[in-house]
């Protein structure tokens, strides 16, 4: 009956709400250093409105959807409506997490090949084993910091493929090989740098991505990717030089 095909499609919609409203946050902790570290490590959800106590030293960066605080102890601090955000970093977030940013950078290199941030968090860093979460896997690059000379990087999977990929001078970032060596979610892989060492990278596949930065932070921290967290956090950090109010 007609009836009973709407309440089931109200039903319907109130738990997909529901299941929505659980998943998402309503703020996250990026980086935490001082003394309540441990009470707001990396990662760490924070409830609306929920006090952030710091001590003297702690330094505290957060996002929600409204934009970023970083804080500074000692103080209380509530992420309400009216506590001001720096909603600039929103931007560089954004910037930093475009799915799909493949290219051969090249160009000057600096005499004493200091290395540099990576400018997409999608990118695999060569030099650096760990989780790594992605959205498209067709659509992932290396990345190395060092780009001065040449190099090659060795990949090898569970079933002993191999593959290489050549670093010409100058060049930092080269496109994962996925037609020869496909990222596969729960995959482990190992990356041989020559020069340099041998790191082993396990995948987390994601899928299409939620639109708030807030929700991309909180998936990151739920599969343990702590290296792209930490890239936000830098990209925050970089453009936040504010404080929040305290209570």
């Amino acid at each position: 009956m007609g009836w009973a095909r709407a309440i089931t499609g109200i039903i319907a919609l109130g738990l997909a709400a529901l299941c929505t409203g659980s998943a998402a946050a309503q703020a996250i902790v990026l980086r935490s250093t001082g003394p309540s570290a441990r009470s707001y490590p990396m990662g760490r959800k924070l409830d609306a409105n929920a006090a952030v106590l710091l001590q003297n030293g702690d330094k505290v960066t957060v996002l929600d959807k409204l934009g970023t605080r970083v804080l500074f102890g000692p103080g209380s601090f509530r992420f309400e409506a009216v506590v001001r955000r720096d909603v600039g970093t929103l931007g560089a977030l954004a910037v930093l997490t475009k799915v799909g940013v493949v290219r051969t950078r090249t160009g000057a290199v600096r005499e004493n090949d200091e290395p540099e941030a990576a400018h997409n968090i999608w990118f695999i860093d060569v030099t650096k084993g760990g989780q790594y979460c992605l959205s498209d896997p067709k659509l992932t690059s290396l990345w190395r910091p060092a780009r001065k000379d040449p190099a090659i990087s060795t990949l090898r999977n569970g079933e002993s493929r191999e593959v290489s990929v050549n670093w010409p001078a100058g060049v930092a970032v080269r496109q994962w090989p996925a037609a020869e060596m496909p990222l596969v979610e729960g995959g482990t892989y190992t990356i041989a740098n020559v020069p340099g060492d041998t790191v082993r990278v396990s995948i987390h596949l994601l899928g299409p991505l939620p639109e708030q930065q807030v929700d991309r932070a909180a998936l990151l921290a739920e599969k343990g990717c702590t290296a792209q967290l930490a890239l936000m956090a830098d990209a925050v950090e970089a453009v936040n030089t504010g404080t929040a109010q305290r209570d």
